[in-house]
């Protein structure tokens, strides 16, 4: 799906391969691979569309992507793609830092760099519903997480609230909402 003023960018080393926009999403270009000939077949040409790049989560919530170059794969965390590509190289001493707390709210507009002292600082903000930007009340955490023990999925839970499976795992993993308690 196309998004209206979506800017795409190279990803740093990996130019002519990956691009990254300031939506937080990441994209192979179309490329023309030709292998070598040898004793039993002739060098043959292959054309790979470019593609959106799925992510995945670490144990953190933050989104991981993985590009790869010359056959050897690596991964990334998102929100510093987008900062490298846009922004530029990390300053000594700072870290990527999301505005709102959210580490899948990887949009240029959410992130920067910033010591790990002031991102900690924002992290003792007001919790749960008390912060103006909380989608879900105390009350419906504590159903959450009382789903979570009782074996209910991520998905069915997350499709119940009406929020992501990445939020759900936070709340799983205490990563975020860590100071409500189950019913």
């Amino acid at each position: 799906t196309k998004i209206m003023n979506e800017i795409w960018k190279p990803v740093k080393g990996y130019e002519g391969l990956y691009e990254v926009s300031n939506e937080g999403r990441v994209r192979s270009l179309d490329r023309v691979i030709t292998s070598l000939p040898c004793s039993y077949r002739v060098a043959q040409t292959r054309r790979f569309r470019g593609k959106l790049k799925a992510t995945r989560l670490n144990n953190y919530g933050y989104e991981l992507v993985t590009l790869s170059a010359n056959k050897k794969a690596k991964t990334f965390s998102l929100h510093r793609l987008v900062l490298e590509a846009f922004v530029g190289e990390c300053p000594d001493g700072m870290e990527a830092c999301h505005y709102d707390d959210n580490p899948t709210n990887n949009h240029l507009s959410n992130l920067r760099w910033d010591t790990h002292y002031n991102n900690c600082q924002e992290r003792d903000s007001p919790k749960g519903q008390a912060n103006g930007n909380s989608i879900l009340t105390d009350n419906q955490v504590r159903e959450i997480k009382w789903a979570l023990s009782h074996s209910f999925s991520n998905k069915e839970i997350a499709n119940t609230y009406g929020v992501g499976r990445a939020n759900i795992n936070r709340i799983a993993n205490n990563h975020s909402w860590s100071h409500i308690n189950a019913f």
